[in-house]
């Protein structure tokens, strides 16, 4: 005797599977949305937990993110064989990876002090920007090494004698920048990255999102399917 059985739904069941086929090819539309979800939630939870596990600075404040310029210059462009994110801002790269650096120009790089200087003058101004400073190796300061200290007078015109004097630049000619990654792909992004594109392709529902976005400071961490 032959049985023989008839599957219900074989027309939806096999255009279903087709859809999800197309989907699955529409690699732009994956990587777009990777590179949304990396900048948009993925690095600014890094910046926000500072890390987590980023070392301190010495100057106080939030690393990286005392500005929010490095923060905000993340951004990302997507094609049909990857994506790429990142900054194009210089600081970005030896900020996430740790690294040396050195003056490009002149014999030492001027690193602020803190306290005295506030966070704003250490960010913004230089030691030309102070008036009565004079160099000096200071001994049971930072080793020995170059100081920019400042005169301090009790009137603008210093007519009146000096009050004091304060040291406001350590000058080197190598400084290590700590490493503090922002830009990684972590296991549970990729997990998220993952689940998102699997809702995309078996359902057919997936936030649309533009091929490249963010800042236009770009830069590069890549992501390959």
């Amino acid at each position: 005797m032959k049985l023989t059985a008839t599957i219900e739904g074989k027309e939806e069941l096999l255009a279903s599977l087709k859809a999800m086929q197309v989907r699955a090819e529409k690699k732009l539309d994956l990587f777009a949305d990777a590179g949304h979800y990396m900048t948009f939630t993925a690095v600014p939870m890094n910046f926000r937990q500072h890390g987590p596990g980023w070392p301190s600075v010495r100057r106080g404040g939030s690393p990286l993110i005392d500005t929010g310029r490095l923060r905000n210059s993340i951004s990302y462009t997507a094609n049909s064989r990857d994506v790429v994110i990142g900054s194009r801002l210089a600081q970005a790269g030896i900020h996430n990876r740790g690294g040396e650096v050195r003056p490009r120009a002149g014999k030492f790089l001027a690193i602020p002090l803190v306290p005295p200087l506030t966070l704003t003058e250490a960010r913004t101004k230089g030691p030309r920007d102070f008036h009565s400073t004079f160099v000096r190796a200071a001994k049971g300061i930072a080793g020995g090494k170059l100081i920019v200290f400042q005169r301090m007078w009790k009137t603008a015109s210093k007519a009146s004698s000096m009050k004091g004097i304060r040291a406001i630049f350590l000058l080197l000619k190598v400084t290590r920048i700590k490493r503090r990654p922002y830009l990684v792909w972590k296991p549970d992004n990729l997990r998220t990255i993952g689940r998102r594109w699997a809702t995309y392709i078996g359902r057919g529902k997936e936030a649309v999102v533009p091929a490249s976005g963010g800042s236009t400071d770009m830069g590069g961490k890549r992501g390959r399917g």
